[in-house]
């Protein structure tokens, strides 16, 4: 089974965002609102806070079919909102960043 990091490298927050969760999402990981609680790695829990207060819980799983996803605040399930997208983008800025430089 592909470990979280693996499936993370490869989503395209605006294929699976809508056009307005998607740009949200951008502004939510550029004002750093997101913050980690778990990373583990098949294991991901964090809170994304935003400018209106609230603080929503969001967790990614890695499993064998792929990403599992979820946040508080929806009740749809399946549904890739703006604070995924926000995880999402701050997880692959942060590996992007830690990521060894290849030789050339």
């Amino acid at each position: 089974m592909k470990k979280l990091s693996e499936l993370l490298r490869v989503v395209h927050v605006d294929e699976l965002a809508s056009r307005s969760h998607s740009r949200l999402g951008k502004e939510m990981a550029l004002d750093d609102a997101v913050a980690v609680q778990e990373r583990g790695p098949f294991l991901l829990r964090a809170t994304v806070g935003f400018r209106n207060g609230q603080v929503y819980m969001v967790r990614i799983d890695a499993t064998s079919k792929g990403l599992r996803y979820a946040c508080s605040c929806s009740s749809r399930k399946g549904n890739f909102c703006a604070h995924l997208a926000a995880v999402v983008l701050v997880l692959q800025r942060q590996d992007e960043s830690t990521a060894p430089e290849k030789e050339t």
